[in-house]
Protein backbone atom coordinates (compact mmCIF):
# COMPACT_ATOMS: atom_id res chain seq x y z
CA UNK A 1 0.00 0.00 0.00
CA UNK A 2 2.71 2.36 1.05
CA UNK A 3 3.71 2.14 -3.03
CA UNK A 4 0.59 3.16 -4.31
CA UNK A 5 0.44 5.81 -1.56
CA UNK A 6 3.64 7.25 -3.47
CA UNK A 7 2.26 7.20 -7.22
CA UNK A 8 -0.99 8.50 -6.03
CA UNK A 9 0.69 11.35 -4.34
CA UNK A 10 2.81 12.08 -7.58
CA UNK A 11 -0.67 12.07 -9.47
CA UNK A 12 -1.79 14.34 -7.12
CA UNK A 13 0.76 16.40 -7.51
CA UNK A 14 -0.02 16.80 -11.18
CA UNK A 15 -3.98 18.16 -10.40
CA UNK A 16 -5.11 14.39 -11.07
CA UNK A 17 -9.07 14.46 -9.19
CA UNK A 18 -9.30 10.63 -9.14
CA UNK A 19 -5.58 10.82 -7.33
CA UNK A 20 -7.17 13.16 -4.96
CA UNK A 21 -9.61 10.92 -3.89
CA UNK A 22 -7.42 7.84 -4.06
CA UNK A 23 -5.59 9.66 -1.20
CA UNK A 24 -8.20 10.56 0.56
CA UNK A 25 -9.52 6.67 0.68
CA UNK A 26 -5.74 5.92 1.84
CA UNK A 27 -5.73 8.28 4.87
CA UNK A 28 -9.37 7.19 6.20
CA UNK A 29 -8.57 3.72 5.56
CA UNK A 30 -4.87 3.95 7.10
CA UNK A 31 -3.64 2.14 3.50
CA UNK A 32 0.18 3.00 2.74
CA UNK A 33 -0.03 6.31 5.46
CA UNK A 34 -1.11 6.56 9.00
CA UNK A 35 -4.83 7.00 9.12
CA UNK A 36 -6.20 10.76 9.54
CA UNK A 37 -9.67 11.40 8.90
CA UNK A 38 -9.02 15.48 8.62
CA UNK A 39 -6.41 14.53 5.78
CA UNK A 40 -8.39 12.35 4.22
CA UNK A 41 -11.40 14.84 4.32
CA UNK A 42 -8.88 17.63 2.87
CA UNK A 43 -8.00 15.24 -0.14
CA UNK A 44 -11.73 14.62 -0.97
CA UNK A 45 -12.54 18.13 -0.57
CA UNK A 46 -10.36 18.83 -3.13
CA UNK A 47 -11.21 16.11 -5.65
CA UNK A 48 -15.32 17.47 -4.65
CA UNK A 49 -14.13 20.86 -5.26
CA UNK A 50 -13.04 19.55 -8.75
CA UNK A 51 -16.22 17.94 -9.33
CA UNK A 52 -15.52 14.27 -8.77
CA UNK A 53 -19.00 12.57 -7.49
CA UNK A 54 -17.20 10.18 -5.17
CA UNK A 55 -15.34 12.52 -3.23
CA UNK A 56 -18.20 14.49 -3.46
CA UNK A 57 -20.06 11.55 -1.52
CA UNK A 58 -17.35 10.59 0.84
CA UNK A 59 -17.68 14.50 1.59
CA UNK A 60 -20.89 14.57 2.22
CA UNK A 61 -20.40 11.65 4.49
CA UNK A 62 -17.36 13.20 6.42
CA UNK A 63 -20.16 16.39 7.51
CA UNK A 64 -22.74 14.10 7.97
CA UNK A 65 -20.59 11.92 10.45
CA UNK A 66 -18.46 14.68 12.19
CA UNK A 67 -15.61 12.38 10.45
CA UNK A 68 -12.41 14.89 9.73
CA UNK A 69 -14.25 17.35 10.04
CA UNK A 70 -17.32 19.56 12.07
CA UNK A 71 -20.82 17.89 12.08
CA UNK A 72 -22.28 19.87 9.72
CA UNK A 73 -25.58 18.80 7.86
CA UNK A 74 -26.03 21.57 6.11
CA UNK A 75 -22.75 21.00 4.47
CA UNK A 76 -23.19 17.48 4.11
CA UNK A 77 -26.63 18.30 2.28
CA UNK A 78 -24.99 20.38 -0.36
CA UNK A 79 -22.58 17.75 -1.36
CA UNK A 80 -24.87 14.98 -1.22
CA UNK A 81 -26.69 17.19 -3.99
CA UNK A 82 -23.51 17.60 -6.02
CA UNK A 83 -23.41 14.29 -6.18
CA UNK A 84 -26.32 12.91 -6.78
CA UNK A 85 -26.74 15.63 -9.94
CA UNK A 86 -23.96 13.20 -11.19
CA UNK A 87 -26.37 10.20 -10.90
CA UNK A 88 -24.10 9.01 -7.56
CA UNK A 89 -26.87 6.75 -6.53
CA UNK A 90 -25.98 6.56 -2.92
CA UNK A 91 -25.56 9.97 -2.54
CA UNK A 92 -29.12 10.17 -3.81
CA UNK A 93 -30.25 8.11 -1.26
CA UNK A 94 -29.09 9.93 1.38
CA UNK A 95 -30.50 12.63 -0.12
CA UNK A 96 -33.86 11.18 0.78
CA UNK A 97 -33.09 10.07 3.78
CA UNK A 98 -32.35 13.41 4.98
CA UNK A 99 -35.58 14.86 3.67
CA UNK A 100 -37.38 11.99 5.47
CA UNK A 101 -35.63 12.63 9.24
CA UNK A 102 -35.45 16.57 8.31
CA UNK A 103 -31.67 16.67 9.16
CA UNK A 104 -29.93 18.92 7.27
CA UNK A 105 -33.59 20.11 5.72
CA UNK A 106 -36.79 20.53 6.32
CA UNK A 107 -38.52 16.64 6.71
CA UNK A 108 -40.85 16.95 3.30
CA UNK A 109 -42.16 12.94 3.04
CA UNK A 110 -42.98 13.65 -0.85
CA UNK A 111 -39.40 14.67 -1.50
CA UNK A 112 -38.09 11.80 0.14
CA UNK A 113 -39.94 9.31 -2.06
CA UNK A 114 -38.75 10.93 -4.72
CA UNK A 115 -34.84 10.74 -4.04
CA UNK A 116 -35.37 7.21 -3.13
CA UNK A 117 -37.39 6.20 -6.61
CA UNK A 118 -34.42 8.13 -8.50
CA UNK A 119 -32.21 6.28 -6.29
CA UNK A 120 -33.44 2.74 -7.39
CA UNK A 121 -33.81 3.71 -10.96
CA UNK A 122 -29.69 4.21 -10.33
CA UNK A 123 -29.86 0.60 -9.06
CA UNK A 124 -29.85 1.19 -5.31
CA UNK A 125 -31.17 -1.90 -3.84
CA UNK A 126 -31.52 0.13 -0.34
CA UNK A 127 -34.08 2.65 -2.26
CA UNK A 128 -36.40 0.03 -3.17
CA UNK A 129 -37.04 -1.15 0.28
CA UNK A 130 -37.16 2.48 1.29
CA UNK A 131 -40.44 3.00 -1.19
CA UNK A 132 -41.67 -0.49 0.54
CA UNK A 133 -41.34 1.03 4.04
CA UNK A 134 -43.18 4.65 2.95
CA UNK A 135 -46.17 2.20 1.60
CA UNK A 136 -46.30 0.14 4.28
CA UNK A 137 -46.65 2.81 6.63
CA UNK A 138 -48.01 5.67 4.27
CA UNK A 139 -45.17 8.18 4.61
CA UNK A 140 -45.06 10.67 1.84
CA UNK A 141 -47.36 8.39 -0.31
CA UNK A 142 -50.84 6.70 0.52
CA UNK A 143 -50.85 3.77 2.51
CA UNK A 144 -50.77 0.29 0.01
CA UNK A 145 -49.90 -2.96 1.21
CA UNK A 146 -49.65 -4.43 -2.21
CA UNK A 147 -47.33 -1.67 -3.47
CA UNK A 148 -45.16 -2.23 -0.61
CA UNK A 149 -44.60 -5.29 -1.09
CA UNK A 150 -43.86 -4.99 -4.93
CA UNK A 151 -41.22 -2.44 -3.85
CA UNK A 152 -39.54 -5.16 -1.22
CA UNK A 153 -39.89 -7.51 -4.03
CA UNK A 154 -38.03 -5.52 -6.09
CA UNK A 155 -35.29 -5.22 -3.27
CA UNK A 156 -35.77 -8.72 -2.84
CA UNK A 157 -34.70 -9.62 -5.52
CA UNK A 158 -31.67 -7.24 -5.60
CA UNK A 159 -30.57 -9.59 -2.88
CA UNK A 160 -31.13 -7.10 -0.41
CA UNK A 161 -31.93 -9.84 2.95
CA UNK A 162 -33.79 -7.84 5.11
CA UNK A 163 -36.46 -7.26 2.06
CA UNK A 164 -36.29 -11.22 1.61
CA UNK A 165 -37.23 -11.77 4.87
CA UNK A 166 -40.13 -9.01 4.87
CA UNK A 167 -41.72 -10.19 1.24
CA UNK A 168 -41.75 -13.73 3.20
CA UNK A 169 -43.28 -12.57 6.10
CA UNK A 170 -46.06 -10.58 4.20
CA UNK A 171 -46.47 -13.75 2.24
CA UNK A 172 -46.59 -15.68 5.64
CA UNK A 173 -49.20 -13.23 7.30
CA UNK A 174 -51.05 -12.75 4.45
Amino acid sequence: YMRSASWFRKAADQKYKKAFHALGYAYRKGLGVTRENMVATGWYRLAASEGYAKSQYALAKAFSNGNGVKQDHISALRWYKAAAEQGHRKATFELGLIYQKGQGAAANPKKSISYFKEAASLGYRRANFAIGDAYRQGIGVKKNAKKAVEWFEKAANLGQRKAQYTVAKAYLDG
